[in-house]
């Protein structure tokens, strides 16, 4: 399996619960969305077994526009479904706190999901 190919069904399993996904920070999007993209460290290796790496990746949850309760409302419901449809094929070493993410033309509620998943090069 490649890089992309595993981004890709991160991306598709979030599209299959009705997100509305991107595979990279797009220049502009409709909220609320999830955004597919490389962690911090990206690859990692793992000196125990040959050719065996960890592929890490980060899905930033983006809620829309609306009253701070509904958008809360609406971050929680992302998160769940998000978690949901990615627990069977990645390991899901934390969820941010929600928080202010400044993107496009303002600020949204957003958090990131990190995710981390065996892969072989």
């Amino acid at each position: 399996m490649t890089l992309f190919q595993a981004r890709t069904e991160a991306a598709d399993a979030l599209e299959a619960v009705g997100m509305t996904v991107f595979e990279w920070l797009p220049e502009r999007a409709t909220s609320p969305c999830a955004i597919v993209a490389p962690a911090e460290q990206y690859l990692t290796f793992d000196a125990a077994v040959y050719q065996q790496y960890s592929l890490n990746v980060t899905v930033l949850l983006v809620a829309g526009k609306g009253t701070n309760k509904s958008v809360t409302t609406e971050i929680d419901n992302l998160i769940e479904q998000a978690v949901s449809a990615l627990q069977s094929n990645w390991d899901i070493s934390s969820v941010s706190s929600p928080g202010a993410v400044s993107i496009w033309d303002g600020s949204y509620l957003g958090c990131a999901i990190e995710l981390t998943r065996p892969i072989q090069l």
